[in-house]
C-alpha cells in the first residue's frame, strides 16, 4: 500500500490529496482509450495500482483518485483515473507503442482484480474511437471475433464498425489467441484463479486430503482427550488447591502437553497428513494448544 521515495520517507498514495492537479497531457490526437465498470469500486483498487507502477509515474503527478505515467521504453503516456461516483476506471494511453504499455498497465490491474472475489466482476469496455462517449463491452467484440463476425452495429449511432479494427486498436490480435487460451472473455475472474492453479499445487492438495488417520493416531487422539477432560474434572471437584507451587506448576505443564500432543494428532482425523503443508498445520495445532490450555487452565491446582 505504499512505495519508498528515497532513504527517509514512503509515499501512501490512499493519503494523497483527492483533488486532481493540473498537469498537460492531450488526449485529442490518436489516443488508446479504456473502461473498466465496476459493481463496486474499491477505493484500495487505484492505490495498489499507483504503488505497482510507482517507477513510471510521471513528474510525481498522483493524486488519491489517479495518476500520470511514462514509459520510456515504449515513448508511451497514459492517464488513469477512477470515478467513484460513476464506479468507472478509465486509462487513456497515447505515445509510439501504445498498445504495448496499455497491456502492461492492463495485466497490473488484471493482478489487482485477481485478489478479490466478485459477486459481480467487472465490466471491460472499450469506447468508439470516433465517438469516446459510446462503449462497447470488450467481451462482445471478442464474441462477434470469434463467431467470424467482423462488422458490429451500433444502432444509436445507425453505423457499422469494424470488430477487429477496434480490437487491434487497444491490442495485438496474437495477445487476444494467447489470452483466449487462458480464460473466457467474459470476465469470470474466479474461473481464471482456479486454472492458475499449477500441477504440483493440485497434487499437493491431493496428498494432504488423500491421508487417513492410522489407528494409534485415533488412540491417541481418544486418550489425551479423555486425559485432559478427566484431569480437569477431578480438580475442578477436588476443589482444595494444591499446597506445593511446583507440583501445581508440573501439572499445568504436564496438561499442556498433553494438549500439545492431542493438536499434533487430531488432523490426522481430518485427513491431514504428516508431510508438507500438513505437518505445518499439525505443528501449529500443537503450539495453539498448549498456549491454551497453560494459559487458560483453572486455578484448581
Amino acid at each position: 500500500m505504499s512505495y519508498r521515495l528515497n532513504d527517509h520517507a514512503v509515499l501512501i498514495p490512499q493519503l494523497l490529496k483527492p483533488e486532481e492537479p493540473e498537469f498537460a497531457f492531450d488526449d485529442s490526437g490518436q489516443v488508446l482509450r479504456f473502461q473498466i465498470l465496476y459493481d463496486y469500486l474499491d477505493d484500495s483498487i487505484m492505490p495498489r495500482f499507483i504503488v505497482a507502477l510507482h517507477q513510471d509515474i510521471d513528474n510525481r503527478i498522483q493524486w488519491r483518485k489517479g495518476v500520470l505515467l511514462k514509459n520510456q521504453s515504449f515513448n508511451s503516456q497514459a492517464v488513469v483515473r477512477v470515478n467513484y461516483q460513476d464506479r468507472l476506471l478509465t486509462i487513456v494511453v497515447k505515445g509510439e507503442q501504445k498498445r504495448d504499455y496499455f497491456a502492461v498497465i492492463r495485466k497490473a490491474l488484471q493482478d489487482i482484480h485477481a485478489s478479490f472475489e466478485w459477486k459481480k466482476p467487472p465490466i471491460e469496455l472499450v469506447p468508439l474511437p470516433d465517438n469516446p462517449d459510446v462503449k462497447v463491452e470488450y467481451a462482445e467484440l471478442i464474441g462477434y471475433e470469434s463467431a467470424g463476425k467482423d462488422e458490429y452495429f451500433v444502432g444509436k449511432l445507425r453505423k457499422n464498425y469494424s470488430v477487429s479494427e477496434l480490437l487491434n486498436g487497444i491490442e495485438k490480435p496474437e495477445e487476444r489467441q494467447k489470452l483466449a487460451n487462458v480464460y473466457n472473455y467474459y470476465g469470470d475472474v474466479k474461473q481464471l484463479q482456479a486454472n492458475e492453479m499449477t500441477i504440483n499445487e493440485q497434487e499437493k492438495t491431493e496428498k494432504m486430503t488423500s491421508y487417513h488417520a492410522q489407528t494409534w493416531e485415533k488412540l491417541i487422539v481418544y486418550l489425551t482427550g479423555f486425559l485432559f477432560i478427566g484431569a480437569i474434572v477431578f480438580l475442578a471437584i477436588r476443589n482444595v488447591p494444591i499446597a506445593d507451587k511446583n507440583i501445581a506448576a508440573m501439572l499445568r505443564i504436564i496438561l499442556s502437553l498433553v494438549m500439545a500432543v492431542f493438536g499434533a494428532v487430531v488432523p490426522g482425523m481430518l485427513k491431514v497428513s504428516w508431510k508438507g503443508q500438513g505437518f505445518l498445520i499439525r505443528a501449529g495445532g500443537a503450539l495453539a494448544l498448549f498456549v491454551i490450555a497453560f494459559f487458560g487452565t483453572p486455578n484448581v491446582f
